[in-house]
């Protein structure tokens, strides 16, 4: 994994900074304290949500703009499993392949990795991946002076 890129003030600090080179790459996001899963999430879709999304939120990777694509993320990994639950129903996959009638009913195992799919590459968007974390640039949170006092004097 490479190194992150410097900020634009480190660049300025160290008589380094370019206009050229510097401005205009990519974006900074404000992060988010939390983000409840959507109320239309099934309760598996919320579950993985709440796995999920606190640590990205954590990270600062997350601001209020992403709320629908990652929902649209947790909608495709719900479909996924659903269909993964069917297919499990049967004693193995063979069985269920050999009682498929794909002229008329649809692979549910296609439908799973495709939404798979989607789940991860939304995901990837994120920065959920250590290649995609790379090229990710994240406003730092600012950190209270009272809470800094507070860790010292072990009172936090």
């Amino acid at each position: 994994m490479g190194r992150p890129p410097k900020s634009i003030e480190e660049h300025i600090k160290n008589g380094t900074y370019k206009p050229s080179r510097h401005d205009g790459h990519g974006i900074t996001i404000e992060p988010l304290e939390t983000l409840p899963p959507p109320v239309s999430l099934s309760k598996r879709a919320a579950e993985k949500w709440e796995e999920m999304v606190p640590a990205m939120l954590s990270a600062g990777m997350v601001s209020v703009v992403d709320a629908v694509m990652l929902k649209d993320a947790f909608i495709s990994y719900d479909i996924a499993q659903d269909c993964l639950e069917k297919v499990n129903a049967y004693e193995s996959y063979g069985e269920y392949l050999l009682k498929l009638d794909k002229m008329k009913q649809m692979n549910l195992l296609d439908v799973y990795k495709e939404h798979m799919n989607r789940f991860h590459k939304i995901m990837m968007k994120f920065g959920v991946t250590p290649e995609a974390r790379t090229r990710m640039r994240v406003k730092p949170k600012e950190k209270d002076t009272n809470d800094f006092f507070k860790e010292l004097m072990g009172n936090g």
